[in-house]
């Protein structure tokens, strides 16, 4: 049983999230940036937004709108959520624990939590590993961006880095959660003043699919661990 109150964002594009909205308690938002054919369950409240191409957008625009008045935890999350990102059982145990909780699970076979390193195929080098449930450490080295255009206002994860905190050196390997799935107390997402936020919906929204959201979901398990 859910012994903590949360409020619910689900980003959603062009998928059925009922499995995802019925095991659920608290006051659930649906932001759809897809077809809205999903948007009749009476569990939710819809909201039409823009097809960024990435969640990230729908996250960060709920806490702008909201920002003077948010909920005590807001668990972020995605439509297709199961079993992309997490098996439904390990939800379910996950969502019960306190603080901020990824919501993500690398699983290799049936219930083995995979902690193998991932490594490079082509250049024979450690990618990225799960060092703990939901958590995983990257190389920095923009191997994932390498097949989306330059982007508008950084072309790499260092300067993105740089631009959020000015007073880092930067990072080796970056802690972060796949698909930026996860819940947050109320007290993480007020460290950052709302001109943050804005910012970032500024960087990552003004096309699809831009190359900074990338960036952002690498950063976005950071920006809410007292990280200045």
């Amino acid at each position: 049983m859910v012994n903590k109150k949360i409020t619910w964002i689900i980003s959603n594009y062009n998928y059925d999230p009922n499995q995802v909205i019925n095991c659920l308690v608290g006051d659930i938002y649906l932001f759809n940036q897809g077809n809205a054919e999903f948007s009749k369950n009476r569990k939710v409240k819809f909201m039409q937004t823009k097809h960024t191409g990435h969640n990230l957008s729908d996250y960060i625009l709920f806490i702008i709108e909201n920002y003077a008045h948010l909920p005590e935890n807001l668990g972020f999350i995605k439509g297709n959520i199961f079993v992309r990102h997490i098996e439904k059982s390990e939800f379910q145990k996950r969502i019960n624990d306190s603080g901020l909780i990824p919501l993500y699970s690398r699983i290799e076979g049936i219930n083995k939590v995979g902690y193998e390193p991932i490594y490079s195929k082509f250049f024979k080098k450690l990618l990225m590993q799960q060092i703990s449930p939901g958590i995983m450490i990257e190389r920095n080295n923009n191997w994932y961006a390498k097949k989306w255009k330059t982007g508008k206002y950084h072309t790499k994860f260092d300067s993105f880095y740089q631009e959020l905190f000015p007073n880092r050196s930067p990072l080796k390997f970056i802690p972060f959660v796949p698909g930026a799935c996860m819940i947050v107390p109320r007290e993480k997402i007020l460290n950052r003043n709302l001109d943050f936020y804005k910012k970032i919906y500024k960087l990552c929204t003004y096309d699809f699919f831009p190359v900074e959201a990338y960036f952002l979901e690498r950063l976005w398990y950071l920006i809410f661990n007292d990280y200045n």
